[in-house]
């Protein structure tokens, strides 16, 4: 029976992930259930009683050619173990359900072939890359700082997405929440000032024993971007760099080594809708979002 998903359900939903992560994902697993999991957003498979397939839909508004749409975001997939049919049930229905209540459904998950049997298509993916601290030989962080306004990162990720077409939505209030989801990750975020104490950039980064790694890093010109990751080797000798596929950071770096990791699955359930919108003839999903010849910034995880 698929269902809404009730609080009730946690402690199984939570015992579905344990039976699947690897070791080294449990950090990972816990943090989603203590900052991102929302029993009002979970759909559940239940069978004979047991929930044996879970996910969560959020919803989100998507800025295409600078329309808002609605979209509906798949994430936190998690099948039995044993019978991988009960997610294929579930997520047959929670992609109907989608198709009837917004024009762009996103997938994120870790078994892409889940969604592409069902019309989703990947449109999206990151380069990681890895940096040493010797290729940035001027290592000079000048203009960063640790203090900032919300307005601040707001504006500066308003500006940088000028630059995509088909990128979230973040207004001021996503940002509280997410300042507040930061501070329960231990991650830390700077900015970068220009000589009129403009902002130019910011980064969010974590630390661990070896490795700075900077989850997202948001510049308005090569000199914010250098000396954000500057910054970042004040802390450590390594750093792992995450930015959407179309950002070539050897520009600036020469000699900087990535690979692409996957990234966003989508579906428009109406092309004939999403045609007449935006003036475009598309036949595919994929078609549809790069009917502008811009690239996508989907780099949500939830």
């Amino acid at each position: 029976m698929i269902r809404e998903g009730q609080l009730s359900d946690r402690q199984a939903i939570y015992d579905l992930h344990s039976a699947r992560v690897n070791l080294g994902e449990y950090d990972e697993m816990e943090i989603y259930f203590a900052r991102f999991f929302n029993a009002d957003n979970i759909i559940v498979n239940e069978v004979n009683g047991h929930v044996s397939a879970s996910c969560q839909v959020n919803y989100h508004t998507v800025m295409i050619n600078d329309y808002r749409i609605g979209a509906g975001v798949i994430t936190a997939c998690v099948p039995d173990r044993n019978n991988h049919e009960y997610m294929t049930q579930l997520l047959k229905d929670v992609d109907d359900e989608l198709n009837h209540k917004v024009l762009l459904s996103l997938a994120i998950s870790d078994t892409p072939s889940d969604f592409i049997k069902l019309g989703f298509e990947s449109v999206y993916g990151r380069r990681r890359y890895q940096l040493t601290r010797d290729m940035l030989p001027n290592r000079s962080f000048d203009g960063i700082d640790r203090s900032f306004t919300v307005k601040e990162i707001t504006d500066t990720y308003k500006a940088f997405t000028r630059n995509f077409n088909g990128y979230y939505l973040r207004d001021y209030e996503y940002w509280v929440a997410r300042f507040e989801t930061f501070k329960y990750l231990k991650y830390s975020t700077v900015v970068f000032r220009n000589g009129k104490n403009e902002v130019e950039g910011y980064m969010v980064f974590g630390i661990n024993q070896t490795n700075v790694f900077v989850y997202e890093i948001v510049y308005l010109t090569g000199e914010a971007l250098v000396r954000l990751l500057c910054y970042a080797f004040k802390y450590k000798d390594k750093a792992t760099v995450m930015v959407s596929e179309q950002e070539n950071l050897n520009v600036l770096i020469p000699g900087a080594s990535y690979r692409n990791e996957p990234g966003v699955l989508a579906k428009i359930n109406n092309l004939t809708l999403f045609n007449s919108l935006f003036g475009c003839n598309a036949t595919t999903t994929e078609e549809a979002l790069n009917s502008s010849g811009v690239p996508l910034f989907l780099n949500e995880e939830f």
